[in-house]
């Protein structure tokens, strides 16, 4: 009878290490000021149906923290980097950006 060995692909699953199969990658923008734009009619703030419309598909994913000081985007890997986001956001937003950075963890993103 033969014997079976169970191969991972991605070489063994290392608790607290981030990994994607999907080619997906996450950003964290960090405004110089927080970014409070003005409510529509929906309830819904205009800078954030900004960001929506800007990255489309290939920010498959995002989401302002309450208080307007940060930014997380999850998307394509392949059409995204930190200086694109950074130069698109700040061009978009009209804001000043202090740091755009390519998420390593999930897990900060709980606290």
């Amino acid at each position: 009878m033969s014997g079976f060995t169970k191969v991972n692909p991605v070489g063994g699953i290392v608790l607290g290490t981030l990994y994607s199969t999907l080619q997906l990658k996450g950003f964290e923008i960090v405004f110089a000021a927080p970014v409070t734009g003005g409510l529509d009619t929906f309830n819904t703030t205009v800078l954030g149906d900004l960001v929506a419309q800007e990255f489309g598909t290939t920010g498959a994913m995002f989401q302002f923290k309450a208080d307007g000081t940060k930014l997380v985007i999850i998307g394509d890997g392949h059409a995204l980097d930190a200086a694109a986001v950074e130069v698109r956001i700040e061009h978009l937003l009209g804001v000043s950006v202090t740091s755009v950075t390519e998420l390593t963890t999930l897990a900060g993103l709980l606290a």
